[in-house]
């Protein structure tokens, strides 16, 4: 964490109750006046609702980079994926957090020890606000603007494993805009005529059901990740016999010797891919086959959701930007997950030492 959230999280309770005094209240345009949780009112019997069934993570390994990334993700595989049902609620924009009728922020919504971050509480000024009649879900939130491809599936998708539990006409808030593999991936579970695009006003609806996140955002679990595999790979698995190198070429945590890199993999014949190329379709045919998936940390890597069971990966992870949550997918996946952490610059670009390419290159293709 660094230093300025470090401070934003200390002076979190002080901030909440100067919010509570001094601004306008939430369906004015204000923050929150607190948080309350969905969780506490289910256990109490107090809102209608239910808890999705938890599926057990397996053991996280002493050296797994979920553990060694120092984030404390292995902390967080007992969270509550809940839904409830609300009547007349408010959602303030730009997340879409519900309210109670005390102005105060569902925490659940606002992914519990993640809620002093969330954008809910810098809200200043009044804002329009929408009415709805019927029955509503929703798929937005900080984590899930649309545009991310790793947060579009496991904060944004994963959610509408409670679907089940809602009417059947239940109509679903998405982002605006949203880019191709996202349309994509609601055609694909034949919801295209239930989204409904949500802007950044405030929205007051009739009968909201609220869907939880199947996880702490960058902690996947087998919850979500299972229900994703069940609900996108419906094809006969093929042979896994694909060798793929993730080229990945962005502002951050990017390669500084790239092609050196890459120029490595051609001359094994591995196969060269950008993801970003490919149709949401191609993504899933493409990963399915892999038998050993290589790439830096990124987005790209959420596509190790479609590798088969046994399917090995290795990830190049800059040293100053680390992150189990790759590694997350792959354990509740059961996919074979190793690092290499590559020195970096406080930004993430990193140098792959290229002395241990090949080592790593022959266990995979021989694994």
């Amino acid at each position: 964490m660094r230093p300025s959230q470090r401070f934003r999280k200390a002076i979190f309770p002080i901030r909440r109750r100067v919010n509570g005094i001094l601004r306008r209240p939430i369906w004015e345009g204000g923050p929150p006046r607190g948080v309350y949780s969905e969780a506490e009112l289910l256990r109490a019997g107090m809102t209608p609702g239910g808890f999705a069934p938890p599926i057990a993570m397996p053991a996280v390994p002493d050296d797994s980079e979920i553990r060694t990334a120092g984030l404390g993700q292995e902390r967080h595989s007992d969270w509550d994926a809940l839904w409830v049902c609300r009547e007349n609620v408010f959602l303030a924009a730009p997340t879409l957090a519900h309210t109670d009728s005390n102005g105060r922020v569902c925490s659940e919504s606002l992914y519990g020890p993640h809620a002093w971050d969330d954008p809910v509480w810098r809200r200043n000024g009044v804002s329009d606000v929408r009415e709805l009649s019927g029955d509503f879900t929703s798929i937005v939130s900080r984590w899930n603007d649309g545009r991310n491809y790793f947060h579009w599936f496991l904060d944004g998708l994963t959610r509408l494993v409670h679907l089940p539990a809602f009417p059947p006409d239940c109509r679903i808030l998405v982002p605006c805009n949203l880019p191709a593999f996202a349309k994509r991936s609601i055609e694909l579970l034949g919801l295209a005529d239930r989204v409904v695009e949500a802007g950044n006003e405030d929205l007051r609806i009739e009968r909201y059901w609220f869907a939880g996140p199947s996880m702490l955002s960058g902690c996947p679990d087998p919850l979500g990740v299972n229900w994703l595999r069940q609900v996108f790979l419906r094809d006969p698995q093929p042979a896994q016999t694909r060798l793929l190198y993730v080229d990945r070429n962005a502002p951050t945590r990017n390669l500084t010797n790239r092609q050196e890199v890459r120029n490595l993999f051609e001359k094994r014949g591995w196969e060269i891919i950008d993801p970003g190329q490919l149709t949401f379709d191609q993504q899933i045919t493409t990963f399915r086959g892999a038998k050993a998936v290589v790439g830096a940390h990124g987005a790209a890597m959420t596509n190790i959701l479609w590798a088969a069971e046994g399917a090995r990966v290795l990830e190049f992870m800059p040293s100053r930007r680390r992150n189990g949550c790759y590694a997350g997918i792959a354990l509740a996946a059961g996919l074979a997950h190793e690092t290499l952490i590559c020195p970096s610059d406080k930004r993430g670009a990193m140098e792959v030492p290229i002395s241990m390419i090949a080592r790593w290159m022959e266990l995979m293709e021989n694994g």
